[in-house]
């Protein structure tokens, strides 16, 4: 069985509604990286991805137990909201997944920035 944690903070139980989705943060402006430059820093970054949009890194952690996969969800949605970056959380078991986005601009559809990555360093 999945479960989540929704925005208010509870538990729940339904599998349908597996995704954090948090409430839009103050926009964060930034230039947008270039693809091979986000590329050479996630090399230095083991475990985080570019996807194939490109406007998104991605992370898979494992945990032994739902509920500490649970407690690092609510870690990571407090830390992400309070310094204003976009991220969707997925918690499935003992997996958690991570997107980090970037914001999109006027005429764009956002991308990787200096702080979307400062964050993944942040999370390891």
């Amino acid at each position: 069985m999945q479960q989540s944690l929704n925005v208010t903070g509870t538990l729940t139980a339904n599998p349908l509604e597996p995704t954090i989705w948090l409430k839009r943060p103050p926009h964060r402006p930034g230039q947008e990286l270039k693809p091979e430059r986000v590329q050479e820093e996630l090399q230095a970054m083991p475990g985080w991805t570019l996807d194939l949009s490109r406007k998104t890194i991605n992370r898979l952690h494992e945990f032994g137990d739902s509920s500490v996969a649970l407690a690092y969800a609510a870690f990571i949605k407090e830390l992400a909201g309070a310094d204003g970056q976009r991220v969707s959380i997925l918690v499935s078991g003992g997996l958690v997944g991570l997107s980090l986005h970037g914001y999109p601009r006027k005429g764009t559809r956002g991308g990787i920035t200096e702080s979307v990555l400062e964050m993944a360093k942040r999370l390891g």
